[in-house]
């Protein structure tokens, strides 16, 4: 439902008669604004996996252990954000740690560094903890696997701990 504003007049004179019709369409709105707020989240779904795993690959990939990764149900809005987050270190200075995801449904979508968190050591195994949030939109209705991907950037060994993904559709 989306709600249509009612326009309301003061006083006898400004016109506006107090019926159970505008009540009920104030009620209607409020309780659509109720159900949204709380089913938007109730398809979120995440996954974590906490060993120090690491990676050399110049390219997207999966670590020894695949993941994280969840399962969600994108509606007809096509929207979802992903949130991710990890424990990034490279054991050589200036080495880089990239991690990014992809989406496994009707549509597609590839890890990219711009839906990626990625650290840069200043020395050799630097730790940083990093988090980032990614709007998706345009994605076809229907049942998606995201997954965790990783690479190094630029030399060294990438490892990553304490990996996070959680996957939030939009109403």
């Amino acid at each position: 439902m989306v709600y249509a504003k009612q326009q309301w007049n003061d006083f006898e004179e400004g016109g506006t008669p107090l019926s159970a019709a505008r009540l009920n369409h104030v009620e209607d709105g409020v309780a659509e604004a109720h159900r949204l707020h709380h089913e938007g989240w109730a398809g979120t779904q995440a996954a974590r996996i906490a060993g120090l795993e690491g990676t050399t690959s110049d390219s997207y990939a999966n670590l020894g252990t695949v993941g994280p990764e969840v399962t969600v149900e994108i509606g007809a809005s096509g929207e979802c954000v992903v949130h991710l987050r990890s424990d990034m270190r490279n054991n050589t200075a200036s080495g880089r740690c990239v991690m990014s995801f992809e989406a496994v449904g009707p549509t597609a979508v590839a890890p990219s560094d711009n839906r990626a968190i990625a650290a840069t050591s200043s020395v050799a195994n630097d730790q940083y903890w990093l988090g980032g949030s990614e709007l998706l939109q345009g994605l076809a209705p229907g049942l998606y696997v995201f997954r965790a991907k990783y690479k190094r950037g630029v030399g060294g060994t990438a490892n990553f701990a304490a990996r996070t993904i959680i996957v939030t559709p939009l109403a």
